[in-house]
């Protein structure tokens, strides 16, 4: 008794254990799962965070090439009348910090409003370095810092004379936008910060719970970055697949604690409590029990062997299925060649009639229940219409296992009939001979001999 328990004992920790086994690589493969499809969307919106910027950066550059058409602010004009109070109304309409005009080799010519240190600072001082950072577009952009304020600095080329182009000599426009994280907060629907020190922010620091982190870094004229921009965004599709993880984890939890709760009583209930009235029972010496014991009671025989046979119920459940299984298929073969309307039947290796369809009983006027169990060749005498080919293929059925041809037989009443018959043998996968298989088709009748 105590060692069946211990195999119930050790079958309750092992489906414990592999329940948690099993809920620990679910739970694995959600993880993969959803950080996969996390980073993916983390990637999908820092995309748009950096696009919402950049659309900024356009707006600012249309506004640059109005002005870069102005011409109030070409080079000539302002060395023959420099008036800061022209542009006062200029930049109460636009959000611009500044606008400094220079020449080709970047000395001032003009700076509205006054020029500071700070602006003055924030432009760039040698040409040729300058002129290998420019892009080979209409407008290039860099980022500096003016006192405590970032500035988008937009830098586009404007003509020494109005309305002339393509003159070697021209101007340089420089137009200072500050870049306002309160603003990009507000269209972000979320929260920006600029920090003056660049940020390498790696993948998986860029999702949080239920937020997308975008670090984008802000360089200077010298290609250098001057400060990080780090913009922070809830998103609804992360927190919902956080959701439904921590639903998913708990609602296998729960299952498989159920499962392993519904083992431990069923198996307690009906073999640990039997077994426990066995030990009470034989411990206190029962005259009831050991009466039953002495004379080998069958209900209490029949008892033990289940309790004994607890772990192969599952093995004699498969063996019933497998032969319910084979005994189907064998009566499907049966009625497929009962439905045929050639003769078909086999014998053993003794020459043994064992089977017989309904087209022989037709063909021989023998029923299945008199030819079953008969000698073939003396139920049926058969002889070769051609002595020749029942030569070759006997010589045939001897190397190849089957031969056919026109052979003539006798029925048990003395009637002959002539047949096209095809005779296979039987082996089983040993190679060992368990029979032979006749199919035969009546072709025209022939005289009795």
């Amino acid at each position: 008794m105590r060692i069946i328990q211990t195999k119930i004992t050790l079958l309750i920790v092992i489906t414990a254990f592999v329940s948690a086994i099993l809920v620990t690589g679910i739970i694995v493969q959600t993880r993969v799962a959803h950080r996969i499809v996390s980073e993916t969307q983390a990637v999908s919106e820092s995309n748009a965070l950096r696009l919402t910027f950049e659309v900024n950066a356009r707006l600012h550059d249309k506004l640059l090439k109005n002005l870069a058409g102005t011409d109030g602010l070409s080079p000539r004009v302002l060395l023959a009348n420099n008036d800061p109070e022209q542009f006062r109304q200029l930049f109460e309409t636009y959000p611009i910090s500044f606008i400094v005009v220079t020449d080709s080799s970047l000395i001032p010519i003009a700076t509205f409003p006054e020029a500071s240190a700070g602006i003055l600072r924030a432009l760039p001082t040698d040409p040729d370095a300058f002129r290998k950072f420019r892009s080979d577009g209409v407008i290039t952009r860099y980022h500096e810092w003016i006192n405590d304020t970032l500035t988008r600095i937009a830098v586009i080329d404007i003509p020494w004379y109005p309305g002339i182009t393509g003159n070697q000599a021209n101007g340089i426009l420089f137009a200072g936008f500050p870049v306002s994280a309160d603003e990009l907060s507000y269209q972000i629907q979320g929260n920006a910060r600029l920090m003056r020190e660049p940020l390498n922010l790696p993948l998986d620091k860029t999702i949080t719970e239920g937020k997308v982190i975008t670090q984008l870094p802000l360089f200077g004229w010298r290609n250098i970055p001057v400060a990080s921009l780090w913009l922070e965004k809830p998103s609804e599709i992360l927190k919902s697949l956080n959701d439904y993880r921590k639903y998913f984890i708990w609602f296998l939890i729960i299952c498989s604690s159920v499962f392993i709760l519904f083992i431990t009583l069923y198996l307690k209930r009906y073999y640990m409590w039997p077994l426990r009235m066995f030990t009470l029972a034989i411990k206190f010496n029962d005259p009831g029990y050991l009466k039953m014991v002495r004379y080998r009671d069958k209900d209490l025989a029949s008892l033990h062997q289940m309790v004994m046979n607890v772990f192969s119920h599952e093995r004699l459940l498969n063996d019933m299925i497998r032969r319910r299984n084979s005994e189907n298929l064998n009566a499907f073969h049966a009625a497929i060649l009962s439905q045929i309307s050639d003769a078909v039947y086999a014998t053993d290796h003794k020459g043994i009639i064992t089977y017989w369809n309904r087209a022989a009983e037709t063909i021989y006027s023998v029923n299945e229940q008199d030819a079953i169990g008969k000698i073939a060749d003396e139920l049926i005498r058969s002889r070769w219409d051609d002595p020749s080919d029942e030569a070759r293929q006997q010589q045939l059925f001897n190397t190849d296992g089957f031969m056919k041809g026109s052979i003539s037989q006798e029925l048990p009443n003395g009637t002959w009939i002539r047949v096209d018959a095809g005779i296979t043998r039987l082996l089983d996968c040993n190679g060992k001979l368990l029979g032979q298989l006749y199919v035969t088709r009546k072709t025209e009748a022939r005289p009795a001999i």
